[in-house]
């Protein structure tokens, strides 16, 4: 049976809502061109990250990952190999994060931060050793996951994580909800912040003081990006690094690199991580 004749009653209703009522139409078929539209851009920006990336090897990869965080944070290449060695044997963490998407495979859910980035953020940390890190968009919280692992085999430093609640996900909290997949023992490190970026994000940079490390991996518009990016470039400490996760969407990371030279150490990506240094 069609919908409309398992549920006559409230397709009725809403028919009459919209007939006393024009302005709800109207804005509900506005709201549903704006939603395919904004998912048409999406996939084309999909499209062409994917593309971007199809050229890297996993071999090319790590080749990078040693080369950049080994330059931008003056550790020794033998180390950051042993750090991406080091949580590529981790089983609890690998367990439970394999175990959580499985049943993200199952529900259908996407976005998640890809295991080859959080690996690269897992040796950014070890080798960066930050006291403070604040994160932008935490999801599910794959990359927290990885990072708080990191200053757990480092002994120190805490991660403070802003985002909104979501209406398609499980609240915080439970099995399967938002942040699940950080790992119980590793969470005292770690203070998630509720709310929008824009009205959260300056007051905790001043209220923190300095910080050494930043991760973007919110809205991933030019604007919004730039306007993080230049935000939490004012709080970082000398060395400190600024990461951006989906540098490939567009040219916002290069243009804040060439903005920001005078005051850059080094900047470079590893595959779709790009990492800026401020000078010391």
């Amino acid at each position: 049976m069609t919908p409309i004749l398992n549920h006559p009653r409230a397709y009725l209703e809403r028919l009459v809502r919209g007939i006393l009522d024009p302005r709800r139409t109207i804005v509900h078929l506005g709201s549903r061109a704006r939603s395919q539209l904004d998912m048409y851009r999406e996939s084309r920006i999909r499209a062409r990250v994917e593309q971007s990336l199809s050229k890297f090897s996993p071999e090319q990869i790590d080749s990078d990952r040693i080369r950049v965080i080994s330059r931008c944070t003056d550790t020794h290449s033998v180390d950051v190999l042993r750090y991406v060695n080091e949580v590529r044997s981790d089983m609890v963490l690998q367990h439970h994060v394999k175990f959580c998407l499985s049943e993200f495979r199952r529900r259908g859910v996407t976005g998640v931060t890809p295991d080859v980035d959080c690996q690269t953020l897992y040796a950014l940390v070890r080798a960066l050793k930050p006291k403070i890190v604040v994160e932008s968009g935490m999801y599910y919280g794959a990359s927290a996951a990885f990072i708080l692992s990191a200053m757990e085999r480092n002994g120190m430093g805490t991660l403070h994580s802003i985002d909104l609640p979501s209406e398609s996900a499980d609240a915080f909290g439970t099995t399967f909800g938002l942040g699940c997949m950080v790992p119980l023992p590793v969470r005292h490190r770690w203070t998630v912040h509720w709310g929008d970026s824009r009205q959260l994000l300056l007051p905790l940079l001043q209220g923190l003081g300095e910080i050494e490390m930043f991760f973007h991996d919110s809205v991933h518009t030019y604007p919004f990006m730039m306007w993080e990016f230049t935000s939490a470039w004012s709080a970082l400490t000398s060395g400190g690094v600024l990461a951006s996760h989906d540098v490939w969407r567009h040219r916002v990371f290069d243009d804040f690199v060439s903005e920001s030279a005078p005051s850059i150490v080094n900047a470079d990506r590893i595959y779709n991580v790009g990492l800026v240094v401020r000078a010391r």
